[in-house]
């Protein structure tokens, strides 16, 4: 499969207005005949690579890291401090900055064009191979793959360029999401964008398309493709951004019961390579995505996060650990990240069932909340439980009882900070679901000097703006409003 080729197209349609591509061009030069080279076409273009990296930017905008500098790396002449700092401080314009400061990240910030490359891979499986040569519960397969990355892809391309789908200040059918491309053919013009309910629409139609495919033809949970239990999962994160409670909970037994799973602190000795655990349901991409500790020496676990860890809790010294004073000579950080311990690329991103038990918790006390029922409290407070005592030193968990709705959903809340933080871009979508409230960043340009950035609530940096170049490809596309001038500190 030509990905130049797939690239070229992916423009063509989407950013651009051309109206004729590759005239001598056949698509049979690219489309397979048999149904089993699709499995190719999708491993190459569909699904990502080793080395894809989707929005490493956003780890720098979320509470749970922290800019440390008191004078490291001077005396060897190498200036990291200043890479990445404008994503870290929310500036509108942080791509062009990073670029122009020489941040290796940079290159991968535009997580548009990543997802929507992957998306024409998608697409190109979903409009050919039905006619493929090949048994039909094959081609049922492998429509359930693309269905449920497509879904997958364009649910973080809307938490990243919209607004929230559970914004207050007004409907989904009003916020403008982004532009929906569901086939390979050409376009006269570019596409404008879709609002956010229409995006949310097919994603949900795409996941409820992958799960009734991949259930036919259940090939058990390989974390090397996308599977049954995976779509599941993915539906049950879906349904609890658009507070579809019922069917969030739903989705989420499901997984539950087809692998439920949990690692226990107290036994697991080796690397906590998520994607390595008993709980990796999914593993894709590459771990480098989040890995703080490799995006710059100065940049780890914000003392924010690593506050909220109770005695006890024994990922605070698997999925980070404090630093010792000598080494904070030379590698400033309090603490290190201990979820990534790979710098290669060869490590991925995993898809995890402790998720699902989050999943459950939060829509089961939303129900609570809503409705008084305590045997909802009480389904929550089990999978909490449950998951809390897997990450306690053994003998010492003292279980959570039934307290308020809204003390259970704050309790929730952060047991799902401490449990996702630097997996996927989870804390900062869950910023924004929660009313996208005011954040802070302590940034120390100098040993002896320390600045303050604050994200004020309902902040415009709380949606990505489209990057320039997406921009110049397709004039249709309008920018998302972002601060004017650049941000101060407090």
């Amino acid at each position: 499969m030509n990905r130049y080729l797939l690239l070229i197209i992916m423009f063509a349609g989407i950013f651009s207005s051309c109206k004729k591509f590759l005239a001598e061009k056949s698509m049979n030069e690219v489309i397979p005949t048999k149904v089993s080279e699709f499995g190719d076409l999708l491993a190459q273009e569909g699904y990502p690579g080793m080395q894809t990296r989707f929005q490493p930017q956003v780890q720098l905008f979320s509470d749970d890291v922290q800019y440390y500098n008191y004078g490291a790396y001077q005396f060897s002449g190498m200036d990291i401090l200043y890479y990445d700092y404008p994503a870290f401080q929310w500036q509108s314009d942080y791509q062009e900055q990073c670029k122009v400061l020489g941040s290796v990240m940079q290159p991968d910030f535009n997580s548009w064009k990543t997802y929507y490359t992957l998306i024409m891979g998608a697409n190109l499986a979903l409009q050919y191979v039905d006619g493929a040569i090949g048994e039909k519960w094959e081609k049922d397969w492998y429509k359930g793959q693309a269905y449920a990355l497509r879904a997958y892809y364009y649910f973080m391309l809307v938490n990243l360029y919209a607004l929230p789908y559970n914004d207050s200040t007004t409907t989904p059918d009003k916020l403008p999401g982004v532009p929906l491309k569901l086939d390979v053919n050409l376009v006269e013009k570019g596409l404008t964008r879709n609002t956010v309910k229409e995006v949310y629409d097919r994603v949900t139609n795409d996941i409820d398309s992958a799960v009734y495919l991949l259930e036919k033809e259940k090939h058990g949970v390989n974390p090397k493709i996308m599977n049954s239990v995976a779509a599941h999962l993915l539906a049950s994160r879906i349904y609890l951004y658009m507070e579809n409670w019922k069917k969030a909970e739903e989705h989420a037994t499901i997984v539950i019961r087809q692998h439920p799973e949990l690692m226990d602190l107290n036994t697991f000795t080796d690397d906590l390579l998520m994607a390595r655990t008993n709980e990796a349901i999914w593993a894709y991409g590459t771990n480098n995505d989040v890995n703080i500790d490799g995006m710059s020496r100065v940049i780890s676990v914000s003392q924010d996060l690593a506050k909220i860890y109770e005695v006890n809790d024994l990922r605070s010294q698997r999925y980070f650990y404090e630093n010792p004073e000598f080494l904070r000579m030379i590698f400033p950080p309090d603490y290190s990240l201990g979820k990534v311990v790979n710098e290669t690329w060869s490590i991925p991103t995993a898809w995890r069932s402790s998720e699902a038990y989050l999943n459950r918790a939060e829509a089961a006390i939303q129900q609570f909340r809503l409705g008084g029922d305590l045997a909802k409290a009480q389904l929550a407070l089990d999978d909490l439980n449950k998951l809390r005592e897997k990450r306690y030193q053994a003998g010492t968990y003292q279980p959570w009882e039934v307290t308020t709705g809204d003390d259970m959903l704050y309790k929730c809340r952060l047991e799902r900070r401490r449990e996702l933080c630097f997996e996927e871009a989870h804390r900062w979508m869950d910023l924004r679901r929660y009313g996208m409230p005011e954040i802070k960043h302590k940034f120390a340009p100098a040993p002896d000097k320390t600045e303050i950035y604050t994200l004020k609530r309902r902040d415009p940096q709380y949606v990505l703006p489209i990057p320039q170049e997406v921009l110049l490809f397709n004039e249709s596309l309008t920018q998302n409003p972002q601060i004017t001038g650049q941000r101060k500190p407090d």
